[in-house]
């Protein structure tokens, strides 16, 4: 048995808890031929020029206000993700429409004071409910008016504008013009009417874009 037994957790190169090191394994990081090597960093680098370098990082990045980590954007004109309302649903939606405003203009006739509401009705009944997402016709066929852009209800101001283009529509129906801008529907990418350009909005089912919307 030898005469100066290790002591627990000392080994052999002398050192408590360390392994001996290697051959030619410098103990000292100032040792010769210590790591790193000569040389180390190689001549050049880091590459002269500020660093980082210009234009990093791009435009746009820190996310903008508004839009969480880790989520996903809407995509642009909101394509995607929504199912436009074709010509027959939304013209059904008109007839509709229809019915329920002479239904109540035969209300207003019954008396005086109705008949002089019946302005207010005629030129109120649809930007009221476009305001507020779409007409009771619209509602029940489940469409929903929105922005073209970002796919947010549409407000008052929108929703006057879009009737003023309608009213055009039905002046110049006497020359077969008007109807044409609702015929468009049938044709647009994007099942939009004259008065959907020129107010910015589109149709849309209302049950795929509460989803999308959540």
């Amino acid at each position: 048995m030898s005469d100066n037994p290790q002591q627990p957790g000392q080994m052999a190169g002398g050192e408590s808890g360390a392994w001996p090191p290697a051959p030619g394994y410098p103990a000292q990081a100032d040792a010769p031929g210590a790591y790193p090597s000569p040389g180390y960093p190689s001549p050049g680098y880091p590459p002269p020029g500020a660093y980082p370098p210009p234009g990093y990082p791009p435009p746009g990045y820190p996310p903008q206000p508004g839009l969480q980590v880790g989520t996903i954007p809407p995509p642009p004109g909101i394509a995607a993700g929504f199912q436009y309302g074709g010509f027959w649903v939304r013209w059904a939606a008109r007839s509709l429409d229809g019915f329920a405003l002479y239904g109540m203009t035969i209300l207003c006739v019954i008396t005086i004071v109705g008949i002089l509401a019946i302005p207010f009705l005629w030129l109120g009944y649809f930007p009221y409910f476009w305001a507020r997402g779409g007409t009771p016709g619209q509602r029940i066929c489940g469409l929903r008016i929105v922005h073209a852009s970002d796919g947010v209800p549409i407000d008052s101001g929108t929703a006057i504008v879009r009737f003023l283009v309608v009213l055009g529509e039905l002046l110049l129906c006497a020359f077969l013009i008007g109807i044409l801008g609702f015929i468009w529907v049938a044709f647009d990418s994007r099942k939009r009417a004259w008065h959907d350009m020129a107010a910015s909005t589109v149709v849309v089912h209302a049950q795929l874009y509460e989803l999308y919307r959540r």
